[in-house]
């Protein structure tokens, strides 16, 4: 095989192999964007079921600490907006 032949059957495949690696490349950045928008809402969630838990243990440390004579309409109360959770030996 001729030397121009030879190289340019090497340049040849030099731009196969940079036209795979830059596709990979973009196939990478897109993965990686998906990945950040899946973390960002795994992240949202993970807050909500934090606020949800606190609220619920506020409103079971709250019936937990009510008179036994207290009625259920009186103790009903919601725990909306209650982030203060007293439970567990805290004062």
């Amino acid at each position: 095989m001729p030397a121009s032949e030879e190289l340019a059957a090497e340049l040849a495949t030099q731009r196969t192999i940079t036209a795979q690696m830059r596709a990979m490349q973009a196939s990478m950045a897109d993965t990686e964007r998906q990945v950040q928008a899946q973390y960002a809402l795994i992240v949202r969630q993970n807050a909500e079921v934090l606020k949800v838990r606190s609220q619920l243990e506020a409103e079971r440390h709250r019936l937990s600490n009510q008179a036994p004579g207290d009625s259920p309409k009186t103790a009903a109360g919601t725990a909306e907006g209650s982030t203060d959770v007293k439970c567990r030996g805290d004062t």
